[in-house]
């Protein structure tokens, strides 16, 4: 018995320690990255860049990072009603600040996404409907990503050299095809049968209906690169205030690239990555390494500040749950005690 009881613990602390090696992990990948870059540039010049950058366009730019998180957190509220989960617009916006914050601030022992699938089970909604809707925004955001960039292919085909853009483009339409593969795979009745993949198939099938949706759909699309737009803004505004003319066409071909690496978990917040990104597609495109490294460190930093009310949010919820189980610890009344729960949430929604 003490060995069948010890079983369960014993797995939970090894997935823990597993998480944890794994932030870890990324801490010192990032670590490294930076040190790697870092050594390769004019410190003492970099240094001097920053005590000369101009302050209103670095909070323009953090300002255009934080209109970036809140599109997004409309776009994700636009995409659970059409799967008929509905809340308040303020809710998704808020949730999707927390989540940003968390993102930036956590090697991922906790993660963004995970504190948004929390929210809205506070909210009753079920796992299912949690995880999958998260999941779904996140593909979402990231088909919108890969259209940006193979649309920035075109214009920018001057400024980048021939062999990146073409790997640019078959990179786009191989994720477009197996995105649409992905939507239409609930509708093959050999994969409806196997109930191991039935999570898979319901992901495809809300997919399906998020993306057959009419005008709501194009909403969605348009609302998803605005968020791009605005992210693309935010560094080119960096840039301008370092005093680097590079262009806003070469942002809009580069930068999305840069953060498509970045979705690869193997860095702490994606920093490093999208540094050494950077670094490597603007150098190709003809510009110096350290500017493009002060820019990206800047960015990194912007979007941080930028996620700051996502804390504010999380903090303003544990202060009020506090608050209400603080009212309802006193309720000791045998009657009283099977109610307590719809107490609780009576004082929460009031």
């Amino acid at each position: 018995m003490k060995d069948s009881k010890k079983g369960p613990f014993t797995s939970i602390v090894s997935h823990l320690r597993n998480r944890k090696t794994k932030a870890v992990l990324k801490v010192l990948l990032s670590g490294l990255i930076l040190f790697w870059l870092f050594r390769s540039v004019h410190l003492s010049k970099t240094l001097f860049a920053v005590s000369d950058v101009n302050v209103a366009l670095l909070a323009l730019a953090v300002l255009c990072q934080a209109a970036s998180n809140l599109v997004a957190g409309l776009r994700w509220c636009l995409t659970m009603k059409i799967l008929d989960i509905e809340e308040p617009p303020v809710f998704f916006v808020k949730s999707f600040f927390k989540g940003t914050f968390f993102n930036q601030v956590l090697p991922g022992s906790i993660g963004g996404d995970g504190i948004r699938m929390l929210d809205l089970r506070s909210c009753s909604h079920s796992i299912s409907d949690a995880v999958e809707g998260v999941i779904i925004d996140r593909g979402i955001g990231l088909l919108c990503l890969l259209a940006v960039c193979f649309l920035a292919t075109f214009p920018a085909s001057h400024v980048l050299p021939a062999a990146v853009l073409t790997g640019v483009r078959y990179i786009c339409v191989f994720g477009f095809c197996g995105f649409g593969a992905f939507t239409v795979l609930f509708r093959v009745p050999v994969f409806r049968k196997i109930r191991s993949i039935s999570f898979v198939t319901r992901i495809s099938e809300k997919i399906w209906r998020v993306f057959s949706a009419g005008s709501e759909t194009g909403s969605i699309i348009a609302l998803s690169m605005v968020v791009h737009i605005f992210a693309v803004f935010s560094i080119y505004l960096i840039s301008l205030s370092t005093g680097q003319a590079l262009g806003f066409l070469i942002f809009l071909a580069v930068f999305p690239l840069a953060v498509l690496l970045t979705i690869v978990p193997v860095s702490f917040a994606g920093w490093g990555v999208r540094e050494g990104a950077l670094v490597a597609l603007f150098m190709s495109a003809g510009a110096d390494k350290d500017p493009v490294l002060l820019i990206s460190v800047l960015y990194g930093f912007a979007g941080i500040i930028a996620s700051l009310p996502g804390l504010f949010f999380w903090l303003q919820k544990r202060k009020a749950i506090g608050g209400f189980r603080q009212v309802t610890a006193p309720v000791d009344h045998p009657e009283m005690s099977g109610s307590r729960t719809l107490g609780t949430r009576r004082l929460k929604y009031e």
